[in-house]
């Protein structure tokens, strides 16, 4: 008789046997035979044949998995619910399967890698992670001792509240909608994008060495720019004596420059004229601690990208200092 569908076994027909009846070997034949194929349908403990049908186990819990291991019985593959299997680790849950759904669990920094077996060395592994509130994308290395994250995303409850990518280069192809601010700390890419550059607090010069100012300077790609200064410049002697140097350092060899567009003071002139490569205005003056309001632009086609910047110095040195006041600016604008 074998087994039923349940699995249980029950001896054939002549079973059991009655007390002092004779053993007839139709008896004992049958019964061994019926027991020989029950054992041959029986999975061997050693690996001998393999299962002829799917293999049912027991729903099994996070601390006792259905399937396990007999070194590590807290470790394996179970059935939490209906749609919910999970695989766990020491008695935690590691990850989920569902029905349309793959999940990480962990206690505070849940995590999933995805290995690409055919990259170059060390470009392989690629790592999601949650932690608190934020979501993180990262690569790391193949010996999984350093990362990098190039994407962090944070929240509160169902809301967005930022969500930062790290990258050397960042491109959108089509059209960018942007509702809301926008703050780039990187180059100015975008046809149509101005940046603006502010002083925060003044810098003074006496001496006649023409260097970038340490705050009006800003990375570019190549492309077209329109550069609108506003100045407010303090001189410290009178008479004309120092005047203003000032003018722009662009990357490369720019073309197409055109010299400054400018507004003069009744007491100031403004000589145009070019520093090297770049366009460069002086501005004299007839009045000591005066603040004159400069506003210039320049346009220029830069080849290539690097920084620009606002350079200047005294035009004579001279210990009666140059400044340029906080709330100096910078407007710099892509064009093409």
């Amino acid at each position: 008789m074998a087994r039923n569908s349940s699995g249980t076994y029950s001896l054939p027909a002549g079973n059991p046997v009655v007390t002092q009846t004779p053993i007839s070997s139709v008896w004992a034949n049958n019964t061994l035979s019926d027991i020989a194929t029950a054992l041959t349908d029986s999975l061997s403990r050693s690996g001998d044949g393999g299962m002829l049908a799917e293999l049912e186990i027991v729903d099994g819990d996070v601390s006792a998995p259905g399937l396990s291991f007999a070194d590590e019985p807290s470790s394996g593959l179970y059935r939490a619910a209906a749609g919910d299997l999970r695989f766990a680790v020491l008695g935690t849950d590691a990850f989920g399967i569902g029905s349309d759904q793959l999940i990480a669990y962990g206690t505070s920094n849940a995590q999933f890698d995805f290995i690409e077996g055919d990259a170059a060395a060390n470009n392989r592994r690629w790592r999601l992670r949650a932690s608190g509130e934020g979501f993180d994308g990262l690569v790391v290395n193949d010996a999984n001792s350093s990362t990098t994250v190039w994407l962090a995303v944070e929240r509160t409850a169902n809301t967005v509240d930022s969500v930062e990518l790290t990258a050397t280069d960042i491109v959108a192809t089509g059209n960018l909608a942007v509702s809301g601010n926008l703050t780039v700390s990187g180059s100015v890419i975008g046809v149509g994008v101005a940046r603006i550059k502010a002083k925060g607090s003044a810098t003074s010069r006496t001496n006649d060495t023409v260097t970038a100012d340490p705050d009006l300077t800003l990375t570019v790609v190549a492309g077209t720019y329109l550069v609108d200064l506003n100045l407010r410049v303090g001189f410290g002697a009178a008479s004309g004596v120092p005047g203003l140097d000032y003018g722009l350092s662009i990357p490369g060899t720019p073309t197409g420059v055109v010299n400054p567009i400018y507004f003069n003071n009744s007491d100031s002139t403004v000589e145009l004229g070019t520093q090297g490569a770049d366009p460069e205005a002086r501005l004299t003056h007839n009045d000591a601690g005066s603040d004159f309001v400069v506003q210039t632009s320049f346009y220029a086609v830069i080849g290539s990208g690097g920084t620009l910047a606002l350079s200047w110095a005294q035009d004579t040195t001279n210990a009666n200092a140059t400044t340029l006041r906080a709330g100096s600016s910078m407007t710099v604008t892509r064009l093409a």
